[in-house]
């Protein structure tokens, strides 16, 4: 079945079809006039990846994110890293990548993420002096830090699929986002400095402003602290975690005084059609893999890049790794995970590698498709937000890009960046 698998599932990407329902449409048609199984299989299959409990945590995370954003959070969160580092030169690239690491703590979602930090960023960005397409790209790329920095919709995904722990997975990306923010906002600095957009330094906070910023943005800036702090010390899991961030971000609309009906349930429509279109993607590509899986594709697929690697684990991770970066400028980011995730997660115990820091690894390659042109979800959304082309944004965006790229090949060869949270708060 696996020819005519993929020959179907190319064909409609081919003819534009969106990639959740050409692999629904591979995958029927496939089972239909090749198979010998009945088709109820693709009922069953689709109802239980969609139950999971894991994947429980996706809605939650995302209305949190809403509810936060709604609370008006993230201006304050803006004010606060303004007062740490808007006073260096191009201090407002700094403060758009300092803010989208803060408030990736909460939502779990790049594409979120960059929508509210964009939304009061990018126009102060172009004001200063940045163009458009260099504004839209630091936020878009800046936002690539929410499914790195826990919590994170990728890693519940990608731990439910694998078997493996949220909460470690969680702790195995902080180390990693740190080095992604200095790296970008090093890179920010120096592409400022050679082309002179935001010549025009300012004032240097005193301590007293930093505290009063501070205590401003308290509420935003516990609150991962909280989601975190709660799964690494066992009193809840990842999915409780967030129910918890849902109800925080319930208790500051209403603390802020935004509590109203109408904007309520905007909220919760919104947070409704982010979810279903994840969990969607998620349903129709369970029926796909488990095609491959009956097909031995897996199998199949690991004995290839084992032989390919010429026996050494660190050049077969390498190039596992930058196909599917590569394959990520074609292929949207949560699909490509589902695919990939059966076949490549069982590979940590053939490369000598601790499962979470595989995992953490292939989070990290494949994050990198919403930062890459042309399938880039973070970049439609802030080059939007900038009223600009994504090819104006492109011209500016590879050299951050690079910075996401350096990590993960350092994560490869110092797993200490990933796994030593994880053991130190929970094995």
């Amino acid at each position: 079945m696996l020819i005519p698998l993929g020959v179907i599932f190319l064909g409609a990407m081919a003819l534009g079809m969106p990639i959740a329902f050409a692999m629904a449409a591979s995958a029927i048609s496939t089972l239909a006039f090749f198979g010998n199984v009945p088709l109820s299989v693709v009922v069953q299959k689709v109802f239980a990846a969609g139950s999971s409990y894991p994947l429980l945590a996706i809605p939650l995370f995302v209305l949190a994110g809403e509810l936060m954003t709604m609370a008006g959070m993230t201006a304050q969160l803006v004010r606060f890293c303004d007062s740490l580092v808007g006073h260096w030169r191009g201090g407002l690239a700094s403060v758009s990548i300092l803010s989208c690491m803060i408030i990736s703590g909460i939502s779990g979602s790049g594409v979120a993420d960059c929508a509210a930090i964009g939304t009061i960023m990018i126009p102060q960005l172009i004001s200063k002096g940045y163009p458009r397409g260099m504004a839209s790209s630091i936020v878009g790329t800046g936002s690539a830090l929410g499914p790195i920095i826990p919590p994170s919709i990728l890693m519940v995904i990608y731990a439910s699929i694998a078997e493996i722990s949220v909460g470690e997975l969680f702790l195995a990306g902080f180390l990693p986002g740190f080095l992604i923010t200095a790296g970008l906002i090093l890179v920010a600095y120096f592409m400022n400095l050679r082309r002179g957009w935001d010549k025009a330094g300012r004032r240097r906070a005193g301590l007293r402003e930093i505290w009063r910023a501070a205590r401003e943005a308290a509420l935003p800036l516990i609150a991962p602290v909280i989601i975190i702090g709660g799964i690494v010390t066992g009193v809840f899991t990842a999915t409780e975690a967030g129910v918890v961030a849902a109800a925080y971000g319930l208790f500051a609309v209403w603390y802020f005084g935004r509590l109203e009906y109408r904007g309520l349930r905007n909220v919760f429509v919104r947070s409704a059609m982010i979810s279903s279109l994840s969990l969607f993607i998620i349903s129709m590509a369970s029926v796909f893999g488990w095609i491959l899986a009956v097909e031995n594709f897996p199998q199949m697929v690991r004995g290839l890049l084992i032989r390919l690697g010429f026996g050494s684990p660190i050049l077969t991770a390498i190039y596992i790794l930058t196909f599917l970066v590569f394959l990520g400028f074609f292929v949207e980011v949560i699909s490509m995970l589902i695919i990939f995730t059966p076949i490549l997660a069982p590979m940590a115990s053939s490369l000598g590698m601790d499962p979470v820091h595989w995992g953490l690894l292939l989070v990290m390659a494949i994050n990198m498709g919403g930062v890459t042109p042309p399938v880039a979800a973070n970049l439609y959304v802030s080059s939007s937000i900038a009223d600009c082309k994504l090819d104006e944004t492109s011209k500016y965006v590879f050299p951050l890009v690079t910075v996401l790229y350096v990590t993960l090949i350092l994560t490869i060869f110092v797993p200490g960046l990933a796994v030593w949270l994880p053991r130190v708060f929970m094995r």
